[in-house]
């Protein structure tokens, strides 16, 4: 089980101040507006962002895709092989497992065709798809993607998503995303989280959860979807 007391403060303005408890192994899809805490969330879950409360202590790996997908400059196939740990860029073995990830992830990603071309020089929709291949190269525990395919359109979402789902039946990690999608939430998600002003207005099973709402902020919330 994951638990975390999350907040932060800007100035006078609190954007995240709640409690939040993630089962192992399950997935879980965090909605609401912008500026309701999504992403300070997976930031401070990912430590790339110190919570103003209590430290944050997760001993299991963490795979980190933030909202803004980073191009580096150099080639799409470099730009995922980049995420191979340092230690293990010299051992022959696991140079072969890697080599095989890549391929499939720029195979099944539909990447292969501009394996070669600057990642910098790549579409919105293209980048997202870099930078998830490069995400799901490695074994994680907890693998947190924040509004991972907001840029694909709905032929590359779906594959994003199948690509995901294998990766979850591979490595079976706790997997929290944001998503401005209730259809996305819908088609991955074990439990849905709803916030507003940083903080949880209603959580539940994702089915019960959009097929019977018990606030008056998510009916309103998923009548504007």
């Amino acid at each position: 089980m994951i638990e975390i007391k999350a907040k932060k403060k800007y100035g006078d303005r609190i954007v995240l101040d709640d409690s939040f408890t993630f089962l192992e192994g399950k997935i879980y899809a965090v909605i609401g507006t912008n500026g309701s805490g999504k992403s300070t969330l997976l930031s401070i879950l990912s430590k790339q962002l110190k919570n103003d409360t209590e430290t944050f202590v997760y001993y299991g790996k963490i795979g980190y895709m933030p909202q803004s997908s980073y191009a580096f400059n150099l080639s799409v196939k470099n730009s995922i092989k980049i995420a191979i740990p340092d230690l293990e860029k010299s051992k022959t073995i696991k140079q072969d497992y890697y080599k095989f990830r890549i391929n499939r992830y720029l195979r099944e990603l539909d990447l292969e065709k501009i394996s070669r071309k600057k990642a910098s020089k790549l579409s919105g929709g293209e980048t997202q798809k870099v930078a998830l291949a490069r995400t799901l190269l490695c074994r994680h525990d907890l693998l947190l993607l924040d509004e991972p395919t907001s840029a694909m359109d709905i032929q590359a979402t779906a594959t994003a998503e199948k690509v995901l789902n294998d990766y979850i039946s591979e490595f079976n990690p706790t997997l929290i995303f944001s998503t401005h999608s209730v259809k996305q939430a819908e088609r991955i998600a074990d439990y849905v989280i709803f916030l507003k002003d940083g903080k949880i207005i209603e959580t539940a099973p994702a089915k019960e959860f959009l097929e019977n709402p018990k606030t008056e902020e998510l009916k309103q919330f998923l009548q504007e979807k």
